[in-house]
């Protein structure tokens, strides 16, 4: 339980910290909740995106799975769309952390590759759709949907 309030405090951190726009930034910062469906599991998350320059972002998110915390992070390329401002697709690779995993194993770092696409539903809220594919074979594929804030 503590770990998840830690969790939540170093996203609230990095939600006041990074969502500060930058320099000829066009993309606004988002955070919201996600449901992530996998290895025969459905877990509630918190994702959110950091725009660090018109194409690059950094993807914080947390995820609550039965018995232990994810904590992860990924950088992406975002891609521009010619017609649909509202579509914006992405594909990126990033790390995760595994605590408290069903196998009592203590924590685990693995890598993965990810690729996306935020659907600007309102000026204020996003559809967030992606797959995440982790290099290591003992850890499923996951599809994660969800709805972002933007600020």
């Amino acid at each position: 339980m503590n770990i998840k309030l830690i969790t939540v405090a170093v996203l609230s951190i990095a939600t006041l910290t990074f969502g500060r726009p930058v320099q000829a930034q066009t993309k606004p910062s988002q955070i919201g909740p996600s449901l992530s469906f996998g290895g025969g599991t459905t877990v509630f998350g918190i994702d959110s995106r950091f725009p660090v320059s018109q194409n690059l972002s950094i993807r914080p998110s947390v995820r609550f799975p039965t018995g232990g915390v994810v904590v992860g992070a990924a950088a992406t390329y975002d891609f521009m769309t010619n017609g649909d401002d509202r579509l914006e697709p992405y594909v990126g690779a990033g790390l995760n952390i595994y605590t408290g995993d069903n196998n009592n194993s203590g924590a685990n770092l693995t890598g993965y590759a990810i690729g996306g696409v935020d659907y600007g539903l309102t000026d204020r809220f996003t559809l967030k759709g992606s797959v995440i594919i982790p290099f290591k074979s003992e850890y499923s594929t996951d599809i994660a949907i969800g709805v972002g804030y933007k600020f």
